[in-house]
């Protein structure tokens, strides 16, 4: 009675309360064989943290255990072991799993050895521990059981069928999935324990792999060896590796098309992403191709497969959450509600859900009860400040200003870079004629976004509002100074100067008349750029067809041999009929001067359309291209 009072004092984790159930046992010598008190007493020292109690109880209990009881003595030794690990005595733990891979090798043990030996550095002992692991025997699976029966022998069959999912079937998978999970995950450790080469340490593990009774491993190492590619960033080797596993069985090709399909769906290649998600779902229903057709805007197929995965798993949080953007990118607000009431169900506590209903909401102009959810989200996530202005901007849809700008002070305090908030605020004080509260906002919005001459802007004209005209010249100096070309900077320097009457005023104002004659120039520049490309098009258009029109002539020569109707061009509308007119420079012969007989000249203009663009400029050589 005394010891079932400790064990449930243990493990209703009573510590001190069971230490002294056990210790009385113990002086009691109520137990012939004390050697299971001190594993427990050990076991409750390890809880603690106490690893040298623990690992002295241990030694003892070791020492008392008979040797007919081997499996006993092994497990204490592996707690032993495990003791070193957690005092950071690696070497002590290594030596110790040693002796037990000697006596009785275990996929655990062996995992442990293996990772005594990675913190050590010590690689070839690392690659060794591996080699032992793979010595150990591998489990049949149920493949080869089927193929161990004659299917002509009607007993044996009845028997397979009988025991296909027993519990000691379900023991054997269990035992499988582990080893192949203990083998995949050494093979990791060694393959980026390779001194930075870790394509040649996962070739080493795949090639001692092929050799062993783990021979089906080996493709699933390839599949690792392609996500340690995308580790180092080095996605077309990924590519290429899972590549090579198109024809591949079933279940590897699956697996690696899945992957493939993820690969370019992060590189944006949506059509690849699509090709393989196909490839993948034809292999295994339970593979995703849904997010490609998302991504592709492609919502009803999206939201079929979804559905599909919903059928299948009714409790999938991510087919759920996904299905219901998707049926909001498709306006069905109404199938977005009852399937928000759902997703409330599985998660009461989620505050995206909340947001999503709000926002559901919101759109069909429920703004009340909108608000309700955000506030219910609110009382989740109370340092939000993103909630914090959605909830403002609610209250400002219903007129109530007042309080929603206690939700936007919230909003600011908790995230002071947010534009939305800084410009309703900012937007408030000067509606509400307070630009001295309102300019604190417009600077923290040009902080926040420097490149922005706006927020600058309306810094200064915060100023000039609470009649800080010295604060507003210097500020519209220095955004002159860092935009140069912007002309309402310019105009509100010439009004304060002339207001204050400064000498700097002319200055502005020849700066302006240059600024807006560039913009002249520039805009007439891109005009004449555009009449250019459409002349040239036309051209193009027009020898097209007048080729055309001559070989179509020249047949009709050939076979009629009747003589061509010439083309009135002067009453035909042409491809230039709605284009300015092409006029040619005039052609002056300089060298025809020094002989006696002038050269005949071909388009001669008068001397007024020869008149220069700048010859009324004093200033030509400033507007000269960059």
């Amino acid at each position: 009675a005394i010891l079932h009072c400790a064990n449930m004092l243990a493990k209703c984790g009573m510590n001190s309360e069971a230490m002294n159930q056990y210790n009385l046992i113990l002086k009691g010598k109520l137990l012939p064989v004390p050697s299971r008190l001190r594993i427990n007493i050990g076991n409750i020292f390890l809880r603690s943290k106490q690893y040298t109690k623990a690992l002295k109880m241990y030694r003892m209990a070791l020492d008392q255990i008979p040797e007919q009881n081997a499996d006993l003595k092994f497990k204490v030794r592996e707690n032993i072991a495990a003791t070193h690990i957690l005092m950071g005595q690696y070497a002590e733990a290594a030596q110790a799993y040693e002796s037990i891979m000697q006596e009785r090798p275990n996929y655990r043990s062996g995992l442990n050895l293996l990772l005594c030996y990675h913190t050590l550095g010590q690689r070839d002992k690392t690659r060794r521990a591996f080699s032992d692991l793979l010595k150990i025997p591998f489990l049949s699976s149920d493949d080869d059981y089927q193929a161990s029966v004659d299917k002509e022998d009607k007993h044996a069959n009845l028997v397979l069928e009988a025991t296909r999912d027993d519990r000691l079937r379900q023991f054997e998978r269990k035992r499988r999935r582990f080893a192949e999970h203990v083998i995949v995950t050494a093979a990791k450790i060694v393959g980026n324990n390779s001194d930075g080469d870790f394509v040649g340490g996962y070739e080493w593990c795949i090639e001692q792999v092929r050799n062993s009774t783990y021979l089906e491993l080996a493709s699933g190492l390839e599949i690792q060896k392609a996500i340690a590619y995308l580790r180092e960033d080095n996605f077309p080797k990924a590519i290429s590796t899972l590549k090579e596993f198109e024809k591949a069985e079933a279940k590897l090709a699956s697996a690696a098309a899945t992957n493939l399909s993820f690969l370019y769906f992060l590189e944006k290649d949506l059509n690849n992403a699509h090709k393989y998600a196909d490839l993948a779902l034809k292999t295994d229903k339970f593979n995703p191709a849904c997010n490609c057709c998302y991504a592709q805007d492609d919502y009803d197929k999206a939201r079929y497969y979804y559905e599909e995965a919903l059928n299948i798993d009714a409790g999938c949080v991510e087919a759920l959450h996904n299905l219901i953007l998707t049926l909001m990118k498709l306006n069905q607000y109404q199938r977005v509600k009852d399937l928000l009431h759902k997703y409330t169900i599985i998660q009461p506590s989620n505050a995206q859900v909340f947001c999503l209903m709000a926002e559901v909401l919101q759109r069909t102009n429920d703004v009340e009860h909108a608000k309700s959810w955000y506030l219910q989200a609110l009382s989740t996530h109370r340092m939000d400040g993103h909630l914090h202005q959605r909830i403002g901007e609610v209250i400002d849809l219903q007129g109530d200003k007042s309080d929603a700008i206690q939700y936007y002070f919230d909003a600011f305090r908790h995230n002071p870079c947010d534009i939305k908030t800084l410009e309703w605020l900012a937007s408030y004080y000067i509606e509400t004629q307070y630009p001295e509260k309102a300019v604190e906002f417009c600077a923290q919005a040009a902080l926040v976004k420097p490149g922005e001459i706006k927020w600058h802007l309306m810094v200064a004209s915060c100023y000039r509002r609470t009649g800080d005209y010295t604060a507003a010249l210097e500020k519209y100096k220095w955004i002159h100074q860092h935009f140069p070309d912007d002309t309402d900077c310019i105009q509100f320097l010439v009004k304060i100067s002339t207001d204050l009457g400064l000498p700097e005023r002319e200055v502005y104002e020849n700066e302006l008349k240059k600024v807006n004659k560039m913009k002249e120039i520039q805009l007439q520049r891109k005009t004449s750029a555009d009449k250019s490309r459409s002349v040239v098009k036309g051209r193009k258009i027009y020898q097209v067809e007048n080729d055309g029109s001559n070989s179509k002539h020249d047949d009709n020569r050939q076979l009629s041999g009747r003589k061509r109707t010439p083309i009135d061009l002067e009453h035909t509308e042409g491809v230039f009929s709605q284009q300015e007119p092409v006029t040619v420079p005039s052609f002056t012969d300089h060298f025809s001067q020094d002989v006696g007989d002038e050269r005949p000249k071909t388009a001669i203009r008068k001397k007024e359309a020869n008149k220069s663009l700048f010859d009324d400029n004093d200033d030509a050589a400033e507007l000269l291209p960059d």
